[in-house]
């Protein structure tokens, strides 16, 4: 499965990410209409000043396994006879799953991802990815 994901980030968080990512020959766009470009090697060029306080939105798309880690996941499952929700930050399906493997009154029927916006993504249901 893969999901969009959009995010605000200041120049170093920027940075950081896109060479993590391996970005190239790319603009990124500022809400004070700043401008930063990533090259083909990993340089970055800027022909204006960038304040502290500019954000940069970036948007990209991703594989999502059920080793990923989600910042914000929400499980739903029945739990002794009654549906029940948690939320876990920073951990993946996979790692719930173990968790609970010896649970028996423990069976997840649902995983999504929490947004920023406050809406939820489906990654997992009934056991297994959905496409």
């Amino acid at each position: 499965m893969k999901i969009k994901t959009k995010k605000k980030m200041n120049l170093p968080q920027l940075i950081e990410w896109a060479w993590d990512k391996n970005i190239k020959e790319r603009y990124f766009y500022s809400n004070k209409g700043s401008e930063v470009f990533f090259g083909i090697n990993p340089c970055i060029e800027m022909e204006c000043l960038v304040y502290k306080n500019e954000l940069f939105e970036v948007e990209w798309e991703e594989e999502v396994t059920e080793k990923t880690k989600i910042p914000r996941l929400i499980e739903v499952c029945e739990y002794e006879e009654r549906i029940k929700v948690f939320l876990y930050e920073n951990e993946s399906i996979k790692s719930v799953l173990d968790y609970y493997f010896d649970d028996l009154f423990h069976e997840p029927k649902a995983f999504y991802m929490l947004n920023d916006d406050m809406s939820m993504t489906l990654l997992w249901k009934d056991g297994g990815m959905v496409e």
